[in-house]
Order: C-alpha cells, then sequence, then structure tokens
C-alpha cells in the first residue's frame, strides 16, 4: 500500500477488507469512502457543541437581555426627558398666554377707558348743540306766536269792526225776508 494521508482508522479498514478477501481497488475505495476520523463528530463532540451552543444561546439571551433592559431604561429616560421638556415648554407657553392676556387686558381697558371719554366728550357735544337748537328753537317759536297773536288781536279787532258795519244791514235783509217775501 502507498503511503497514504490516511489516518488510521481508514487503513485498518483498507486492511481488513483485503484479509477479508476484498479485491484492492475495492478495498481501497471503500477505505476511501468512509471519511476521515478528524472530520467524524464523536457523540462527546456532539454533546460538546450542544454544551457550547447552549452556553452561547445562554450569553446571547444574557447580552439580548441585557440590551433591552438598557433599551429600556433609555427609553424611560428619553421619556421621563421628553415629558420634562413638554411641562417646561408648556409652563412657558401658559406664561407667556397670561402676559399676552394681561398685555391684552391693559390695552382694553386703555383703549376703553379713550372710548369713554370721546363718548363723554361727543355727547356733552351734542347737548351743547341740543341745548342751543332749543334755545334758538323756542325764541324762534316765541317770536312766531307773538306774530301769531298780534295778528289774531288784528283779526278780532277786525271782525268786531266787521259786525257793528254789517249787522244793521244783515239785521234789515233778514226782516225783509221774512216779513216781506
Amino acid at each position: 500500500m502507498e503511503t497514504d494521508p490516511m489516518s488510521l482508522i481508514v487503513t485498518e479498514v483498507y486492511d481488513a477488507l483485503i484479509a477479508a478477501g476484498a479485491p484492492d481497488e475495492k478495498a481501497r475505495a471503500a477505505a476511501g469512502a468512509i471519511p476521515m476520523v478528524e472530520t467524524l463528530a464523536t457523540k462527546q463532540d456532539m454533546a460538546d457543541l450542544k454544551a457550547a451552543s447552549k452556553q452561547d444561546m445562554a450569553e446571547v439571551r444574557t447580552e439580548m437581555k441585557q440590551d433591552f433592559t438598557e433599551f429600556k431604561t433609555e427609553m424611560k429616560q428619553d421619556f421621563t426627558e421628553f415629558k420634562t421638556e413638554m411641562k417646561q415648554d408648556f409652563t412657558e407657553f401658559k406664561t407667556e398666554m397670561k402676559q399676552d392676556f394681561a398685555e391684552f387686558r391693559t390695552e382694553m381697558k386703555q383703549e376703553l377707558t379713550e372710548f369713554r371719554t370721546e363718548m363723554k366728550q361727543d355727547f356733552a357735544g351734542f347737548r351743547t348743540e341740543t341745548k342751543q337748537e332749543m334755545t334758538e328753537f323756542k325764541a324762534e317759536t316765541k317770536g312766531g306766536i307773538v306774530g301769531l297773536k298780534e295778528d289774531v288781536h288784528v283779526l278780532k279787532r277786525d271782525m268786531a269792526v266787521l259786525k257793528l258795519a254789517f249787522a244793521p244791514a244783515v239785521l234789515a235783509l233778514l226782516v225783509k225776508l221774512v216779513f216781506f217775501p
């Protein structure tokens, strides 16, 4: 047999096949088909691999738990910071709104005071104009009444004169019509 980098077990299989009467080529092919010991896994290898896998999984699980705990802690911290910022922003907004409302109230009071002052001045001016117009109207009306009284007096006098002038003539005409048809 040639020097082949086969393992001891493979050489033993070849020798056993030759001793059993198998042709050389078939024994060589059969021994070559068997994997080398270095590439085969034993039960112990499988148990070691299983233990290593369990250990690796435990380590991964521990790392995942730790990562999740860190993530959870970071999220809580971020949420707390966000909540604090929102409270601060709301407090600032509330303060600004109070300030703006106070300024608005002050401006409205000032404008209302100015409006009242203007209205009082306008009403005083209107009252003065109305009194003046009423005084003028009274004077005109008094003058008209005095003139009317004078006209009525003149009319009464004229009627009295007419009565005296026409009364005997009208009486004579009525007597003539009644007694002398």
